[in-house]
């Protein structure tokens, strides 16, 4: 079964490769458009993350922003008593549809 992963790190679409693309893809729209789209996309998802703590794109998947609390551990070198900052983490997880179409490939 062949696989689709990059060789190396530099295999990976950049930026500008990926504006093209979406620009192409939608009949040659500008490529500054298409930025500008993007990032307030991404705007948008920053302040629905902030606000609610969770946001759901359609057909592809959910971002959710995970609260950590407080705790208190031991240091294994020293053995003396740390304690482990509250901590805000965030989650992807796939939707069910894209999950279906990635594991058919």
């Amino acid at each position: 079964m062949a696989t689709n992963k990059p060789k190396s790190k530099y295999d990976y679409m950049d930026p500008e490769q990926f504006f093209t693309v979406v620009s192409e893809r939608c009949n040659y729209l500008d490529k500054k458009l298409v930025k500008e789209v993007y990032y307030e996309i991404v705007r948008v998802t920053v302040q629905e993350l902030r606000k609610k703590g969770m946001v759901r794109f359609p057909d592809l998947g959910d971002f959710t922003l995970i609260f950590h609390k407080e705790r208190w551990s031991t240091d294994v070198n020293t053995g003396a008593r740390i304690r482990i900052p509250v901590k805000r983490t965030m989650k992807f997880e796939v939707c069910s549809k894209l999950k279906k179409y990635l594991q058919s490939l």
